[in-house]
């Protein structure tokens, strides 16, 4: 089949999509949904928190997992930066379970879940969750009552994230009066086949709302988070899934962020967050070269490593 028309059929059966259906075990429709505008406020203390990961892989068969986390605070502009160097650790069928339960046990003080899978990608996702956890706290220990603190992804949703770190977040901040929102950069929940956020996103433009939020789960999870989609600015071109544990009125929570969502190489979303996503990230050509400098050393102690030659195959070499 042509490819152009099978494109051009996708879109027409994503724009007939129905605009009601379930997500979760909730009745979602979006043309009857409860939206509420909301305006920026004078703002307050903000942590944010980002991690990143990569996995290099010199040889077939050898990995070296990458992780790098921190966090940055804001007040009325950056106050502090705290970024871990790259942690570089082999990680292979062998250890992978091992390793994610030595951290598991020191970041979160007890042991972790049974877990039957080994692949290093996999674990690898998981240590780097423990490790942005690792980071979560220590950000949320100089946080006072009335500040925020901003983790990048959803609260919960995913089978990297555990339950633990989760109650032991929602405890610690609840118990300083410091308010944890998650902000999703790419959600994944759909409706009817179509991305779930957008569709919000565009009705609640075709209802003339600038800033808003609409909650789009009635029942708390463990955890005490509330789930709602955000237009955190009218000059974003997204709106975000947002994942709230607060004690707080959601509409003091988001205007303190809004203030923060400004900044012209970001608009609409919270600067704090780009700016540690920006200092944590692990980019595929430092991946790359990590790769070539264990080869060279080996090479160096007597040691001849061929590089992967089913990615020298795919880089057209």
């Amino acid at each position: 089949m042509d490819i152009d028309r099978r494109i051009s059929e996708i879109i027409e059966e994503l724009k007939s999509s129905p605009r009601e259906g379930w997500l979760w075990s909730e009745r979602i429709d979006i043309e009857n949904m409860d939206f509420h505008g909301v305006e920026s406020s004078e703002g307050c203390r903000i942590a944010a928190v980002d991690g990143s990961s990569g996995l290099a892989e010199p040889m077939g068969g050898l990995y070296i997992g990458l992780i790098r986390a921190g966090y940055v605070i804001y007040g009325e502009e950056r106050e502090k930066k705290v970024v871990s160097p790259i942690d570089a650790f082999r990680i292979g069928f062998d250890n992978s379970r091992e390793i994610y339960e030595g951290r598991y046990r020191e970041i979160l003080g007890e042991d972790a879940p049974a877990i039957g899978e080994t692949e290093p990608r996999y674990i690898l996702q998981r240590i780097r969750t423990l490790e942005e956890y690792r980071y979560i706290f220590r950000a949320l220990d100089e946080l006072a009552e009335g500040d925020i603190l901003l983790v990048d992804g959803a609260l919960r949703g995913d089978l990297h994230t555990p339950e633990t770190a989760i109650k032991i977040l929602s405890d610690r901040a609840q118990d300083k009066g410091v308010s944890v929102v998650g902000i999703s950069k790419n959600s994944g929940l759909v409706l009817g086949g179509m991305p779930f956020v957008p569709l919000i996103d565009a009705e609640a433009e075709a209802k003339g709302f600038g800033r808003w939020f609409v909650r789009i789960s009635t029942q708390p999870s463990g955890g005490k988070e509330e789930i709602y989609v955000v237009k955190y600015s009218p000059l974003g071109d997204n709106a975000f899934r947002t994942d709230i544990i607060s004690l707080d009125r959601i509409e003091n929570v988001l205007g303190n962020i809004m203030r923060y969502c400004n900044d012209v190489a970001y608009p609409g979303y919270p600067y704090p967050l780009a700016d540690i996503h920006n200092e944590v990230i692990i980019r595929k050509g430092t991946v790359d070269d990590i790769s070539s400098r264990f080869r060279f050393e080996a090479m160096n102690r007597g040691i001849g490593f061929s590089e992967n030659f089913h990615r020298k195959l795919d880089g057209g070499v």
